[in-house]
């Protein structure tokens, strides 16, 4: 009887397909149990079962593939509240939602897909009231600000707030003539950001604050 090969004998392409075989097998098995996760999620927040859900989704075209988007970010959202906030959303196109409106729900989806819990908390940190002279305001937060209020934020500032700015969640309220006038950027929560920082802080508002 031929001795059996252990892999360590095989030729190293043969070694490593195998490996590579057994690395997208783990990052399947997560990536399916965390869409598990997403639609028990969502059957929770539209309180519809599977079979409800799969013929809701059948005879709405558009909202089908606003569903799609959002299971493939639910599966793969490490943070189980990203997840509960997808399935929120979606299910706004559902059953609604007085946080969400109808035209809402496919950018939610989107932004939920795009943004990461850190994005969030950045997002908390500049619509956070604050006390100058005895006057509560908001807005207008530059990077002295952020860095007094999240220390860590500095290494990370540059890609952290191009992506909330590329999402239409914050805008640079020193630009142009109704500015600051210092050059420097300040950045307030847009009109749609507020309607998103509503949403989340409903849903999951320790994503704002963590």
């Amino acid at each position: 009887m031929a001795d059996l090969v252990s892999l360590g004998d095989l030729p190293e392409w043969i070694g490593d397909g195998v490996a590579a075989i057994a690395l997208y097998g783990g990052i399947r098995g997560a990536r399916a149990r965390r869409a598990l996760t997403f639609c028990r999620d969502l059957e929770n927040a539209t309180g519809f079962t599977a079979d409800q859900l799969r013929d809701f989704l059948e005879n709405h075209d558009e909202l089908s593939e606003i569903a799609a988007r959002a299971w493939d970010a639910g599966s793969r959202a490490v943070d189980e509240r990203k997840r509960r906030l997808l399935a929120r959303a979606l299910a706004a196109g559902f059953v609604g939602d007085e946080t969400v409106a109808l035209d809402d729900v496919p950018q939610f989806v989107r932004t939920l897909d795009q943004v990461d819990p850190v994005h969030v908390k950045l997002l908390g940190v500049i619509c956070a009231p604050r006390t100058i002279q005895g006057l509560t305001v908001t807005g207008a937060v530059g990077w002295e600000l952020m860095a007094e209020a999240w220390p860590g934020i500095l290494q990370n500032y540059d890609p952290l707030v191009a992506l909330l700015q590329r999402e239409g969640l914050i805008r640079d309220v020193a630009i142009g003539g109704g500015g600051l006038g210092s050059g420097e950027p300040m950045w307030s929560v847009s009109n749609y950001g507020e309607r998103f920082v509503c949403f989340v802080k409903n849903a999951e508002p320790s994503l704002l604050e963590d």
